[in-house]
């Protein structure tokens, strides 16, 4: 392939623009999304005595003017409302898998110095550090739960009791086989559940594979799993280094907060209207 048709590596420059922009587009949407939950609990306390005022009132003596403008309200598809907003907090939860993923293997290309090595070091750690600060496990599992996954199974080991499985393990200090193993088969779990799910069954392998099927047919409107697929398949071989490889504690850590919050990300996407 010619030099000028090969795909150009983006500079550091424009990685750290890229980077400006996510946190800037962060900042706007932490803003709404507190806006947005004073707004909705002022409508709610609003609504609630409206509901009680119309109920009080006779048919015959309730103004036409709330028929009118209330149902020119209810025009507007609220359904199209909530999915934005679902579709914004995909896209942050997706954000933050791809950093934790890329910063948990982050691997200077040419030597550096010790002194740059030690802020590289500092600076990862922050960013588990950061992600650790989150209820991500409450968060999988209420996505869980938005989209019909079954508590109890007879034949294996539900998402829902492998994610307590890891979760305990990590708790307790044990090994990464004991800890990571079951994070991993946690996520096997949750695709395996969901290929029957599609509307459409088609061939998928691997977990790259899995991710762009059911993302494609069961995704939010509007997002694109590329990505997620491709943080999917860099954490499945982290994973599974469980098995061979010895780690350590900061290690294990890391690999745990990548997983989890790649499912986080991957469960968020995905609309459960569009699933079986």
């Amino acid at each position: 392939m010619p030099e000028d048709e090969k795909e150009k590596e983006p500079t550091k420059e424009e990685v750290l623009k890229a980077i400006d922009n996510a946190e800037s587009s962060a900042v706007k949407l932490n803003k709404l999304g507190k806006d947005l939950t004073q707004k909705s609990q002022e409508a709610i306390d609003v609504l609630k005595p409206c509901r009680e005022l119309v109920q009080c009132t006779p048919s015959d003596a309730l103004p036409p003017e709330w028929g009118k403008r209330l149902g020119a309200f209810l025009a507007v598809k609220n359904e199209e409302v909530v999915q934005i907003v679902q579709i914004s907090a995909a896209a942050c939860t997706t954000c933050i898998n791809t950093a934790v993923s890329l910063s948990s293997t982050y691997i200077p290309r040419v030597p550096v110095s010790p002194a740059i090595r030690i802020e590289i070091e500092r600076n990862v750690n922050k960013v588990h550090s950061a992600v650790a600060k989150g209820p991500i496990l409450k968060s999988i599992k209420d996505s869980l739960d938005r989209l019909g996954f079954k508590k109890v199974r007879k034949d294996i080991k539900t998402t829902y009791e492998l994610l307590d499985d890891a979760d305990d393990a990590l708790g307790r200090g044990l090994s990464a086989n004991s800890i990571l193993l079951p994070l991993r088969e946690a996520i096997a779990v949750t695709l395996e559940e969901l290929l029957p799910r599609r509307q459409k069954q088609e061939s998928s392998g691997n977990i790259h594979q899995k991710v762009l099927s059911i993302g494609g047919q069961c995704g939010l409107t509007g997002l694109s799993f590329i990505v997620l697929a491709e943080n999917g398949k860099d954490i499945w071989k982290q994973l599974s280094d469980a098995k061979d490889k010895s780690f350590s504690r900061e290690e294990i850590v890391k690999s745990f907060n990548t997983g989890l919050t790649f499912l986080d990300a991957f469960l968020k996407s995905l609309d459960a209207s569009k699933l079986k």
